[in-house]
C-alpha cells in the first residue's frame, strides 16, 4: 500500500512538472504571436500594407523573427498567397510593416490576412499561435450602385490589366467590354465579374473607355464605364544644356524625347532641382530658365522627368561665366570708305562689360560666293556702338552682309545672325590687262589680222567695261599709229596690215579708266613658216582632258602658245588659246566644250620679240569613239578564186570619232573554213562565226581575198578599228566565177590519157603481131586451145568436148570391085553420108575411117551390130572403132581426149582387128 501511495505522489510530480513545461511552452510561442494588426491600402497601385507588434518580451532586441503571413480572398478559407517575412526585433514597442501588391484591385474583393511568428534560425521554427484574421473589405458588400475598377488608371504599354465589375443591389453583371471585344458573364455566375486583357495598347489622349453592362429583375440593361490610360514611362532627357544671353538668367535646355500620348494632366512632368541652394522649379517640357545669383557662379542642376508610371534623371554642372549665348547684334548699318574699304555699326541690347567677343562677318556675292571674317572687340553697355572695318572689296560688286558674335569662352556659342543688308561697292580702274591673241590670213591687198582677246574677271574689271581701245603701227615706225574703239560685249576684231612686222596695244575701257596694255607683235610676212611643211601629230586624251606636249626651245622662245578651236565643225569655232612660259613642254587641254568622239587640232606657236611662230600641230580626241558611217567598200574584180576589194581613205571626210588604227575584213563563208592567207577564225557581237583579215596599213586602199572556191556565195564586211572599236557592219554579197580552166581540164584530160592508152596499145600490137596473130588466129583453131577462150574462172578438167548422149551403131556396108570406080567418083558425097551417125544431134566427122574400111573389104564382109543395153541414167558415151567388139565409156573418152590432145597433124594409123 505504501508503494501504492510513493507511486501515486511520483505521478502526480511527473504531471506537475509536465504541466510547467506545458504552460511555459505556451508563454514562449505567445510572447512571438502577432497582435495589434492595423491594414492600410493604396488604391492606384493596388498595394496592401499590414502594421502588427508581438506579445511579451521573452527575445532579446536586435534579434530576427521571422514571420508567416498568409492572404486570403472573399472566404478565409480562400488562401492566394504565403510568404514568410523576417525582421529585426527592437524592442517591445517595435512595429512590423509588410506590404503586398495585388493583381486585381483591392476594391474587387474582400481581403483576408493574418500573421504567426517564431525566433528566426531554428531549422524547425516554433511557430506561434496565428494571428485573428484581418480583413480589408472590398466594394462588394455596399452594392447600393455598380462599380468598375481600376478607375481612371494609367498602366504601362504592353502590359497585362485586369478589370472587375461589381453590380448594384438587385443586378447582375452581363458583359464587360474594352478594346472592341465584348467578355461575357458565363451563365449562373452572380457578384463580381473579373477580366484579364494582355498585351495592352497606347490610347490616345483621352484614353480607352471600360463599359460594364448590368441587368436588373427585369432583364433592363444598364451601362456603367470608366476610362483607362496606357502609355509609357518618361524617357531620359538628352543633350542638357544652360547657357545665358544676358548674364542674368540662364536658359537650360534638353531634348525630351518622344512625346507622350496622353494629355498635359497625364503628362510627364519636368522639375529642375539646384543642389547648392537645395531650390527646385517646375518647368516646361523642353526648358527651363533659372536666376542668376550675384554671388553665385556654378550651379549644380538635376532635371526629374516624371509620370504615374516612373522617373527618369540627369545632371549638370554650369558655370554662368563660360555658357554665354550672346544676343544678336542690332542696329547694323555702315558706312563706305572706299571701293574696296567699309565699315559696320551696331550694337548690343545686353550688358558685355568686361566680356570679350568675337565676331563673325559674312559676305555673300550674288548668292553663290560667301566670305566670313572675323574680328574681335571687347564688350560694351548696353546700347553702346559697336564697330569694324573690312577692305579688301572688290570694286562695283553687290555684297549682302550679315553678322554674329560669341564670347571667346571655349563653352560659348554662336548668337543668332543679324538682319542682312546689301552693299553696292564704287567702280574703280581695271587692275589687269586684257588676255589676247590673233589670226592671220594672208591675201592680194596684204594680210588680214583677227584680234582676240578675253573678258575681264569681275575681280579685275572693277566695273562695267565699255569699250577696247585698239592702236597699231609698225614696229620700227613709231610715230605712225592707227586706233581703232570696240565697244563691250564685241570681243574680237579685224585690222587690214601689209607685209611688214607691226605692233598691236589694246585696253579696256570703264567709268574709272583704263586698264593696263596688252601688246601682241606681227612677224613679218617672210618670216613666217609654210604651214604645209609641218606635219600634223597625234595627242591623246588624258586626265578628262587632251594631252599635249611639245619640243622646247628655249633659246629662240620665251613662251609658247597652243590654239585650237572649241567647235572644229562649226563656221565660227569659238577660237581658243593658252600661254605657257618658256620652261612648260606640255600641258593637258581641258574645256568644258570637248565632246567625246570629236577630232580637235592644235597648233603651237613659239612667242619671241618677232612675234608668234607656228611650230607644231597635233589633233586628238578626249575620248576616241567607233566610226559611225559604214566604210565605202567596192568589189572592182571577181575570178574563180579571188575577189579584189577597194575602198575610199575615208579618214578624215566620213570619220572623225577616233583615230583608225587598222582594217578588218569579215568574210562569210557558206562551209565556214578559214583558208584564204591570213586569215583566222573570229566571233562577232551577235555571234556569227566569220573568217578575219585584219589589215594594219590604214594607208592601203586595195585588197585580195584569195584563195576562194569558184561559183560559191560569200558575203564580205569591212569596217575600220579605231581607239573606240570598230565601226558598223554592212556585208556585200559576192558569188565568185565559176572555173573555165578546170571544166576545160576535165574533159581534156580523159581524152588525153584515153588517146594516149590507145596508141600505146597500137604500138605495142604492131611490135607484137605475129605472136598475137598466133595467140588468137592458130593456123588450126581449136576453140579448146585458144588461148583467147581461156579464162582464169574455168577449170582446167571443164574443157568443152563434144560428148554424144545416144550411141547410134553404124552400119559398114561392102561394096563389090567393080563398083570401085564409081564409088570413088562418088566419095565426095559419101563422105558427106558417112557423117550420118549422131550422138543427140551432133555430127562427128568420120573421114579419117577410109583407110580402114579398104582394108576392110578386102577381108570380106563382116557385120557386127554392138547391141549392149545402155544405162540412161549415167548417159554413157559409146565409141565405135573397128574393132566391133569394143565399146567404150564417158570416162574412157575423157581419158583418150585429155591424155592425147588435139593432134590435126597426126597421121591415123591402120588399127589391127583382132582375129
Amino acid at each position: 500500500m505504501e508503494q501504492i501511495m510513493i507511486y501515486h505522489q511520483e505521478l502526480k510530480a511527473l504531471l506537475f512538472i509536465l504541466m510547467l513545461g506545458i504552460q511555459h511552452c505556451q508563454v514562449a510561442k505567445a510572447s512571438f504571436a502577432p497582435v495589434n494588426l492595423e491594414m492600410f491600402n493604396d488604391s492606384y497601385h493596388q498595394c496592401l500594407s499590414v502594421r502588427w507588434s508581438v506579445s511579451g518580451t521573452a527575445y532579446s532586441s536586435g534579434s530576427n523573427i521571422i514571420f508567416h503571413i498568409q492572404v486570403s480572398r472573399d472566404t478565409q478559407m480562400n488562401i492566394i498567397w504565403n510568404e514568410t517575412y523576417i525582421s529585426k526585433y527592437l524592442d517591445a514597442d517595435n512595429r512590423f510593416t509588410w506590404s503586398w501588391d495585388s493583381d486585381v484591385p483591392l476594391e474587387c474583393y474582400t481581403h483576408f490576412v493574418r500573421i504567426r511568428g517564431a525566433p528566426a534560425g531554428d531549422e524547425l521554427p516554433e511557430w506561434s499561435t496565428w494571428s485573428q484574421w484581418k480583413a480589408h473589405h472590398g466594394k462588394e458588400n455596399l452594392r447600393a450602385k455598380p462599380y468598375i475598377f481600376p478607375h481612371e488608371k494609367i498602366v504601362q504599354e504592353g502590359s497585362s490589366i485586369r478589370f472587375c465589375c461589381i453590380p448594384g443591389r438587385d443586378q447582375k453583371v452581363a458583359s464587360l467590354w474594352y478594346g472592341g471585344a465584348w467578355y461575357h458573364v458565363p451563365v449562373n455566375s452572380s457578384g463580381t465579374f473579373e477580366i484579364e486583357v494582355h498585351n495592352v495598347s497606347s490610347t490616345n489622349a483621352g484614353g480607352a473607355n471600360v463599359i460594364c453592362t448590368t441587368t436588373n429583375g427585369r432583364g433592363l440593361p444598364t451601362f456603367h464605364g470608366t476610362v483607362l490610360f496606357v502609355t509609357k514611362a518618361p524617357d531620359e532627357p538628352r543633350n542638357m544644356s544652360c547657357e545665358t544671353q544676358d548674364l542674368k538668367t540662364l536658359i537650360c535646355s534638353w531634348n525630351p524625347g518622344e512625346k507622350s500620348n496622353l494629355d498635359e494632366d497625364r503628362a510627364p512632368n519636368y522639375t529642375l532641382h539646384e543642389w547648392f541652394s537645395q531650390e527646385s522649379k517646375l518647368c516646361s517640357r523642353n526648358e527651363c530658365t533659372w536666376p542668376i545669383q550675384r554671388n553665385q557662379q556654378i550651379y549644380n542642376f538635376t532635371l526629374v522627368a516624371q509620370n504615374q508610371l516612373g522617373k527618369k534623371s540627369v545632371g549638370i554642372v554650369v558655370d554662368a561665366t563660360q555658357r554665354v549665348h550672346p544676343l544678336a547684334p542690332t542696329g547694323l548699318e555702315f558706312h563706305y570708305i572706299n571701293a574696296t574699304n567699309v565699315e559696320l555699326r551696331w550694337t548690343f541690347t545686353a550688358d558685355y562689360t568686361g566680356l570679350l567677343l568675337l565676331c563673325q562677318t559674312e559676305l555673300q556675292i550674288k548668292s553663290r560666293h560667301v566670305e566670313h571674317r572675323n574680328s574681335t572687340i571687347i564688350g560694351k553697355a548696353p546700347t553702346s556702338l559697336y564697330t569694324v572695318t573690312h577692305d579688301r572689296l572688290q570694286p562695283n560688286t553687290n555684297y549682302m552682309i550679315r553678322l554674329h558674335c560669341m564670347a571667346t569662352t571655349h563653352l560659348s556659342t554662336w548668337s543668332d545672325w543679324s538682319e542682312q543688308l546689301g552693299l553696292g561697292t564704287p567702280e574703280d580702274v581695271p587692275t589687269a590687262g586684257l588676255d589676247i591673241w590673233r589670226g592671220v590670213k594672208s591675201s592680194q591687198d596684204g594680210r588680214s589680222v583677227t584680234l582676240y582677246w578675253r573678258p575681264l574677271s569681275a575681280i579685275h574689271a572693277n566695273g562695267y567695261i565699255v569699250w577696247y581701245n585698239i592702236t597699231w603701227r609698225q614696229r620700227y615706225d613709231q610715230s605712225n599709229y592707227q586706233s581703232k574703239v570696240v565697244y563691250e560685249p564685241n570681243n574680237s576684231a579685224q585690222l587690214l596690215i601689209d607685209g611688214q612686222a607691226y605692233v598691236i596695244h589694246i585696253t579696256a575701257q570703264n567709268g574709272a579708266g583704263s586698264s593696263p596694255t596688252s601688246e601682241i607683235r606681227i612677224p613679218k610676212n617672210d618670216e613666217n613658216i609654210d604651214n604645209s611643211q609641218i606635219k600634223e601629230e597625234r595627242a591623246y586624251g588624258k586626265d578628262g582632258g587632251i594631252y599635249v606636249s611639245w619640243k622646247p626651245h628655249p633659246a629662240a622662245y620665251h613662251g609658247y602658245v597652243v590654239e585650237w578651236c572649241n567647235f572644229p565643225k562649226s563656221q565660227h569655232c569659238d577660237l581658243q588659246w593658252k600661254k605657257f612660259n618658256a620652261s612648260v613642254d606640255s600641258d593637258v587641254i581641258r574645256s568644258d566644250a570637248f565632246n567625246p568622239g570629236e577630232r580637235y587640232t592644235f597648233r603651237i606657236y613659239g612667242s619671241n620679240e618677232q612675234g608668234e611662230h607656228l611650230l607644231e600641230k597635233k589633233s586628238g580626241y578626249i575620248k576616241e569613239l567607233a566610226c559611225s558611217v559604214a566604210m565605202s567598200l567596192k568589189v572592182d574584180a571577181i575570178k574563180a578564186d579571188t575577189v579584189h576589194l577597194t575602198w575610199d581613205p575615208y579618214q578624215r571626210d566620213a570619220c572623225q570619232e577616233g583615230f583608225i588604227t587598222h582594217f578588218r575584213i569579215y568574210l562569210k563563208s557558206p562551209g565556214g573554213i578559214c583558208g584564204m592567207k591570213g586569215s583566222t577564225e573570229h566571233t562577232l557581237t551577235d555571234g556569227n562565226r566569220v573568217c578575219m583579215i585584219s589589215i594594219n596599213d590604214t594607208e592601203k586602199k586595195n585588197f585580195s581575198i584569195n584563195p576562194l572556191k569558184p561559183s560559191t556565195k560569200y558575203e564580205i564586211a569591212m569596217v575600220a578599228w579605231t581607239g573606240g572599236g570598230e565601226g558598223p557592219l554592212e556585208f556585200t554579197k559576192v558569188r565568185t566565177q565559176p572555173d573555165t580552166t578546170a571544166v576545160i581540164m576535165a574533159i581534156a584530160l580523159p581524152v588525153i590519157i584515153v588517146s594516149i592508152m590507145l596508141l600505146q596499145l597500137l604500138l605495142l600490137g604492131y611490135w607484137k603481131r605475129q605472136w598475137v596473130k598466133n595467140v588468137c588466129f592458130p593456123d588450126i583453131p581449136d576453140p579448146n586451145k585458144s588461148n583467147i577462150l581461156i579464162f582464169p574462172t574455168l577449170k582446167e578438167h571443164e574443157e568443152k568436148v563434144m560428148v554424144p548422149r545416144n550411141c547410134v551403131t553404124q552400119k559398114i556396108e561392102i561394096l563389090d570391085q567393080q563398083n570401085q570406080a564409081a564409088l570413088q567418083m562418088s566419095d565426095v558425097p559419101r563422105k558427106e553420108s558417112e557423117r550420118e551417125w549422131n550422138c543427140m544431134g551432133e555430127a562427128r566427122d568420120c573421114a579419117n575411117m577410109d583407110s580402114n574400111l579398104h582394108d576392110m573389104k578386102r577381108a570380106g564382109p563382116l557385120y557386127q551390130n554392138c547391141d549392149h543395153t545402155i544405162d540412161q541414167t549415167q548417159s554413157a558415151i559409146y565409141l565405135e572403132f573397128i574393132n566391133r567388139n569394143f565399146c567404150g565409156t564417158p570416162e574412157d573418152a575423157f581419158e583418150i581426149l585429155t591424155s592425147e590432145g588435139y593432134q590435126p597433124q597426126r597421121e591415123i594409123q591402120p588399127m589391127v582387128m583382132p582375129k
